[in-house]
């Protein structure tokens, strides 16, 4: 060992562990194999060392443990069943561990020396929840409770039972199940763990007033539980006791080894209150993490509301330092920001940058598309389009935003009625859709078609463009008063709507 050879120490422990049958070597040779990360040596090492102190429950541990990992299961077994399950918790409850632990192609052979197992030892309860287990993992529901309840029959205070099957109620989404049950086995066996998982549930089931006491009670027994302490906060703020989750978050800010989630409700408490100043300073403290992006959106709209937006862009660009990963999502941010400025430069070369880090992501695409129709940049408006439906052919909403721009911006009239025809097969009662294919028609010179699809876009969703695109294909059907009162209705709505007011005075007749 001192010569850095500990693959040939442990040959040497291990032959002098056989020969000498002591403890001590064979717990040497044990923890040797281990160390070099042999699953089989250490296999025959703990074998050797449980059969000479078969007491020794670290033994028999890594016995198991080296048991699965060489998938020899008859022999976990085997070894299990040499003790009682009553006096041996832990040691039972490693099989459960691992159980959870394996894979789908070693599920069925554990499950193949399970079976026997079950039928010679009906009432070890932990067989029994080995085999909820796997059926929990197949997601045979009924399979998983029976066996779960059976396993409560013969053990009813078994805690590992009682969590599993309170896991398989959440799993099923069964709430109010879920927290009868959790609530009726904390009060007969109280622990931290049940407690955990009754708030859980009660949160889950949207009851944040009887999660609350759950809560603090959990806290009160153990001080230290971050994550506990945490959905204290949320809950409160969830239940709209601003103070009591301030108290809580402020409490958890000189224990929390990371702060940033801690400094977003802050932040958020401290915007809920007016306290802008506060607010900013705790959101300035998100540095990574989950809230990240949406501290940075917060701090855009507050520093630009305080005459700070000269701050702005050195404080995306450190953020996009220090969060790589989260570079693109920043300057979505550092975009979306601009555009509302009416800087779309500055916009679309933020989503330029963006788009080089995640160039396949369709929300950025469609954004920088968007964009297009704001700076006039049509072209690159129908490019980022075409792009989307390379990537999503069949989202109807793209091939309408598409076919639409190509028939009111272009003469691509025949390649719009494509895919707005597409669009409209995939989703037939689309009121936008209708209202595209309409328009499409009507650029066609097909009037009849036009005002078909436009009486049932209108129908579903009068706005003022609806009814501009409505009455033009009325007037071109020689039912001129039909249009007029259309156009008169969506005026007396939105008077400044130039497009209808334009198409009256071409056609000469008033508002």
């Amino acid at each position: 060992m001192q010569r850095d050879q500990p693959d040939l120490a442990y040959r040497q422990y291990q032959l002098l562990a056989e020969k000498y049958r002591t403890p001590e070597l064979a717990e040497q040779a044990s923890y040797l194999a281990q160390y070099l990360g042999n699953a089989e040596d250490l296999s025959k090492s703990a074998q050797l060392w449980h059969d000479i102190n078969p007491d020794s429950r670290v033994a028999s541990n890594l016995l198991l443990d080296s048991l699965f990992q060489t998938k020899q299961y008859a022999e976990v077994f085997s070894t299990l069943n040499k003790f009682d399950w009553r006096s041996n918790n832990a040691m039972y409850s490693l099989l459960l561990g691992r159980v959870e632990q394996l894979d789908q192609g070693d599920i069925e052979a554990f499950a193949q020396a399970l079976r026997p197992q079950l039928q010679q030892h009906p009432r070890n309860p932990f067989y029994h929840l080995s085999t909820a287990l796997i059926a929990r993992y197949q997601l045979r529901w009924q399979g998983a409770e029976d066996e779960v309840n059976e396993a409560l029959h013969l053990a009813p205070s078994l805690q590992q039972a009682i969590v599993l099957k309170a896991d398989l109620l959440f799993r099923q989404r069964k709430f109010t199940e879920t927290t009868r049950f959790l609530s009726q086995a904390n009060k007969a066996h109280p622990s931290p763990q049940l407690q955990d998982m009754l708030a859980r549930a009660y949160l889950a089931d949207n009851k944040a007033k009887k999660a609350l006491p759950v809560l603090q009670s959990l806290i009160k027994e153990q001080p230290d539980n971050l994550e506990a302490r945490f959905t204290l906060g949320r809950t409160q703020i969830q239940l709209a006791r601003y103070k009591d989750a301030q108290n809580s978050f402020l409490e958890l800010w000189d224990m929390a080894p990371n702060r940033s989630p801690v400094a977003f409700y802050l932040g958020y408490l401290a915007e809920l209150q007016k306290d802008q100043d506060s607010a900013i300073d705790y959101y300035q403290q998100v540095t990574r993490g989950d809230e990240l992006i949406t501290a940075q959106s917060r701090l855009i709209v507050l520093l630009s509301g305080n005459g700070q937006d000269d701050q702005i862009p050195a404080m995306l660009k450190q953020a996009r330092k220090n969060n790589p990963d989260q570079a693109a999502q920043l300057f979505e941010l550092e975009a979306e920001w601009q555009s509302k400025k009416l800087d779309y430069a500055a916009a679309r070369q933020a989503y330029d940058e963006a788009l080089k880090l995640d160039p396949n992501n369709p929300q950025l695409l469609y954004n920088r598309a968007m964009l297009g129709d704001k700076d006039g940049n049509l072209e690159a408006m129908i490019a980022d389009l075409e792009a989307l439906i390379a990537l999503e052919p069949d989202n109807a909403q793209i091939l309408n935003a598409l076919g639409y721009t190509l028939t009111d911006r272009t003469a691509r009239h025949n390649e719009a009625l494509q895919l707005l025809l597409k669009a409209h097969t995939l989703q037939p009662d689309d009121p936008a859709i209708l209202d595209s294919l309409g328009w499409v028609y009507y650029n066609l010179q097909r009037y009849d078609e036009a005002e078909d699809y436009l009486t049932k876009a209108y129908g579903a969703f009068p706005d003022p463009e609806v009814a501009y695109h409505y009455g033009a294909a009325l007037w071109q059907q020689s039912k001129p008063d039909q249009a007029l009162r259309i156009w008169r209705k969506a005026l007396r709505s939105k008077p400044d709507y130039s497009p209808i007011r334009d198409i009256m005075e071409q056609y000469g007749v008033q508002p």
